[in-house]
């Protein structure tokens, strides 16, 4: 996950206003060349849509290679929280009640990852964002093409097969690295080679006094 600050949202407004009237001069001239205000529009969404997934899976690839910290989900043991020895929960007649269960995962804010793990999470979390941009691509070469007076020409018929092999392949291999990142980042993680305990004594023991002999 990327880091978000008053810088990004100042550039996502400024990107938007531009994007606004970019559609807008588009949906105008194309108004005026007879063109179907649907097919326009649609067209032009899915353009600019694909071209902001390119820049943002572009950004999020940099960004995750680079930072310092990563935001992770990662998995650990399953877990509930227990009550003490001796006391039970009580609850109303009707209400939920937990039968079994627990988490199995943690979102964490994690430094110094190893640099496998970090290209895997990068490249899941990249190819999430591509994903829609195939298909954004797919609606805006259907629509030129109807536009065209060609709707069933074959490139759409080849594009929808590549989006469908995008879709299918590029979906699981980013949630498959994405996990595999987790995995590695949490053995890593719970993986202890030492435990320090600086400025604590243990409590009721006392240094031994060296005695002299008589």
């Amino acid at each position: 996950m990327i880091s978000f600050s008053w810088m990004h949202l100042l550039v996502l407004l400024a990107a938007g206003l531009v994007l606004a009237l970019v559609v807008f001069f588009i949906i105008r001239r194309w108004r005026r060349a007879g063109i179907d205000l649907d097919i326009a529009a649609t067209l032009t969404a899915a353009t600019l849509f694909a071209a902001i997934s390119l820049l943002g899976a572009g950004l999020t690839l940099v960004e995750l290679l680079t930072a310092a910290q990563l935001q992770m989900t990662v998995p650990v043991r399953q877990f509930w929280p227990q009550l003490p020895d001796g006391m039970t929960l009580t609850t109303a007649a009707g209400m939920p009640a937990r039968i079994d269960g627990g988490f199995t995962s943690a979102d964490l804010a994690v430094e110094n990852v190893s640099e496998g793990a970090r290209a895997l999470w990068a490249i899941g979390q990249t190819l999430g964002v591509l994903v829609p941009a195939a298909i954004a691509v797919l609606i805006a070469i259907a629509c030129f093409q109807l536009i065209r007076g060609r709707a069933f020409a074959p490139v759409v018929a080849r594009m929808a097969l590549v989006t469908a092999f995008v879709v299918l392949i590029g979906g699981v291999l980013a949630q498959a690295l994405s996990e595999f990142a987790g995995s590695l980042v949490s053995n890593q993680l719970l993986s202890l080679n030492g435990v320090s305990i600086a400025g604590r004594r243990r409590s009721g023991i006392r240094p031994r006094s060296s005695r002299r002999r008589r």
